[in-house]
Formats: structure tokens, C-alpha cells, sequence
């Protein structure tokens, strides 16, 4: 087992190095009354690791996109 976990973090480690582009991330917004729903999509040339939005992980589509609904105060975010 300790073998196949080596091979599996060198794997990894080697992933990463290849990784050579940012990653591409297209976000919208609208306002529905106090939420406004971001949507969007995020492309990567290897893997896209997460997405948070307001520091929440999103759930991503198998295509890499979107959608969360966030509540706005009146006097807005910080």
C-alpha cells in the first residue's frame, strides 16, 4: 500500500508541474429582489480543484460551470 501511494503522489506531483495555464473564469451576475445568483464557468488545460464563491465550495457541472444564490443585505457585502 505505501508503494501504491508513492506512485500515486509522484503522479500527482508530475500533474501539477504540467499544469502551465491559469485557469479561465467567466462569472455573471443578476439580482433577483436582496439575492443575486452567480453562475459562471471555470476552465483549466489539466483539472479544476474547487471553486468558492463567498468562501463556500461550489459544486461544479461536468462541463466546469456553476450556479449559487447569495443573500444582499441592504447595505450591501463587505
Amino acid at each position: 500500500m505505501a508503494i501504491h501511494k508513492r506512485t500515486k503522489q509522484k503522479q500527482e506531483q508530475q500533474r501539477i508541474n504540467t499544469d502551465s495555464q491559469e485557469p479561465i473564469i467567466n462569472a455573471f451576475s443578476k439580482l433577483d429582489g436582496s439575492n443575486a445568483i452567480i453562475s459562471g464557468r471555470v476552465t483549466d488545460n489539466i483539472e479544476i480543484a474547487e471553486v468558492l464563491v463567498d468562501g463556500q465550495v461550489q459544486e461544479l457541472k461536468s462541463n466546469g460551470t456553476f450556479e449559487t444564490e447569495l443573500y444582499v443585505p441592504r447595505n450591501g457585502l463587505n
